[in-house]
């Protein structure tokens, strides 16, 4: 909480040379506290309005060392749990209207999932037509080796991004599931999915994750049809499953989850488990989410992630 509210005050510092008119600072503190004084002295004790914590006001900001900037949070993959704290619900497939990169073959991007921590943005259309296969046995770092070759090779971020699997990424792991999910949850600053970041975002990565997709799939207003995976252990390939494939999916929450501009089938960065499979895949065409084979082609939608309290400062959700 103190970091979300000396992340706002750093923003509204640079802005103004330093200083911080009083006005906006209070609408700053009235952001995450009740009832916030008029007057803000050192032992002024302020009442979260989520969770209420007190917090006194000199753990905030120090008032003898004004136009000194406060260092906002740096980004920590440790704070990346998903599905306890969603927020901004009923605008989950909102068009996020500043948020651009350099390729618009995006379209634009939309709000696909939102926590206390981070703000995750979901292309609008389809891109690409990608073979897992064709990537992770292909592609090679800077030594010329190949870049997905085992567990261990998925990135921390896309560990954390799929914690009911995290005894999969291990170095003895060569299965073409998981060196697929390596390939859609890169996050180095070589990786194809680096150009989606703007200044903003502390991550780039080609697919939102099955617990990714769930949890904003789940947080809708409407509730019918929730999809639920589960951890199989035993097949050929270890991996994802549908609890009930009988399950499908509400087209009518249209804009978190579907591309508008089309109906490909698009890569989710979690492994399927099924032998000699891929990753998960949502079949637009029908309404559900599977498994496919790694020889088949789909595309993917890139996911990027913002720290929250720097989303509320510098963008804007529009309904269409």
């Amino acid at each position: 909480m103190i970091e979300r509210v000396q992340t706002d005050i750093a923003g509204l510092q640079a802005e103004n040379e330093g200083d911080i008119p009083n006005n906006q600072l209070t609408q700053i503190l009235n952001r995450y506290f009740i009832e916030v004084p008029s007057e803000l002295l050192e032992e002024t004790k302020l009442i979260a309005k989520e969770g209420g914590y007190e917090i006194t006001w000199s753990e905030i900001y120090n008032k003898n060392i004004v136009g000194e900037p406060v260092t906002p949070p740096t980004f920590n993959p440790d704070t990346l749990e998903i599905g306890t704290s969603a927020k901004n619900t009923d605008k989950y497939g909102w068009k996020v209207k500043e948020y651009q990169v350099e390729k618009n073959e995006t379209g634009c991007w939309r709000l696909f999932y939102q926590d206390t921590n981070y703000t995750y943005l979901i292309s609008d259309n389809c891109i690409g037509d990608y073979c897992p296969s064709d990537m992770y046995t292909t592609v090679r770092d800077e030594k010329g080796e190949l870049k997905y070759k085992t567990g261990k090779d998925v990135s921390t971020i896309g560990q954390k991004l799929n914690p009911t699997i995290s005894s999969l990424f291990i170095e003895s792991n060569e299965t073409e599931t998981i060196r697929a999910t390596a390939w859609l949850t890169d996050t180095s600053d070589s990786s194809m999915w680096s150009k989606y970041k703007n200044a903003d975002a502390v991550f780039a990565i080609g697919s939102p994750t099955a617990e990714l997709f769930s949890a904003s799939y789940n947080t809708m207003e409407e509730k019918e049809g929730i999809i639920e995976f589960t951890f199989d252990a035993t097949s050929g390939d270890a991996g994802y499953r549908r609890k009930m494939d009988s399950d499908w999916l509400k087209t009518s929450h249209n804009y978190g989850i579907y591309n508008k501009s089309s109906n490909e089938n698009w890569w989710l960065a979690s492994p399927y488990a099924y032998s000699a499979n891929g990753c998960l895949q949502v079949q637009g065409d029908s309404g559900r989410v599977n498994g496919s084979y790694c020889i088949s082609n789909a595309a993917v939608r890139p996911i990027v992630c913002i720290q929250t309290a720097t989303f509320n400062r510098n963008y804007t959700l529009i309904e269409n």
